[in-house]
């Protein structure tokens, strides 16, 4: 994320909640979401992203992304892989850089060799146990920063030990419309959308007040 330049565009497949307010604030002209479903759609919408588009109809998807201006992204920041990435290469720009993050639509993918040539796209990967220790340490400091000063928020729902095997199932089955914290003594889960301050000194959580909680 330290690469957006000022007027660029990053979809995000799989709706990364944080990525949209940060690519933001590093000065993206637009930031397009992709979600599972349609039910998923209302939170990036809420946490800056211009628009969000859903993976369901595959054919579809690079038509979709490529709407309103038919430009493509400049940046494409991949938490899905598998049958969604296709489709989010041929609507990259010109010059593209596509940042592999993760993998849960799929392990595999095929990638026409044409649409990553005529584009020039290239292909980053990110992996925290690879990285320099100071890398990711400098990335959280100023993520924390934001969210100290309200610029980045995270939905979130708590919930207590006793409803983790349903979350868990939600997770699984795509239900699950924001984060889950399970608090051990929190016996009825309650949504809290809001930022999130966290202390990037010392990792312990700030003084928590209404509407907020602390973000991981």
């Amino acid at each position: 994320m330290r690469d957006v330049a000022d007027a660029e565009t990053v979809p995000l497949p799989g709706g990364l909640e944080p990525s949209q307010g940060a690519a933001r604030l590093l000065g993206a002209r637009r930031v397009t979401g992709v979600v599972q479903h349609g039910t998923a759609r209302e939170a990036p919408l809420r946490l800056g992203a211009d628009t969000v588009v859903t993976s369901q109809d595959l054919p579809t998807l690079t038509e979709r992304l490529l709407e309103p201006d038919q430009l493509g992204h400049d940046v494409i920041l991949d938490t899905l892989w598998g049958p969604v990435i296709p489709a989010a290469v041929e609507a990259a720009a010109p010059g593209a850089r596509m940042v592999h993050l993760g993998n849960s639509a799929g392990a595999l993918a095929t990638l026409a060799g044409p649409a990553i040539r005529k584009n020039g796209i290239s292909i980053l990967t990110y992996a925290i146990f690879t990285s320099p220790a100071r890398e990711p340490s400098d990335a959280f400091a100023r993520l924390a920063q934001h969210a100290a000063k309200g610029e980045l928020t995270v939905e979130y729902r708590e919930t207590g030990l006793e409803a983790l095997p349903a979350s868990c199932d939600d997770f699984a089955a795509g239900r699950a419309k924001t984060r889950i914290i399970v608090t051990p003594n929190q016996a009825t889960p309650h949504d809290r959308p809001g930022p999130r301050p966290h202390s990037a000194a010392n990792h312990r959580p700030l003084t928590r007040v209404p509407g907020q909680g602390t973000l991981s």
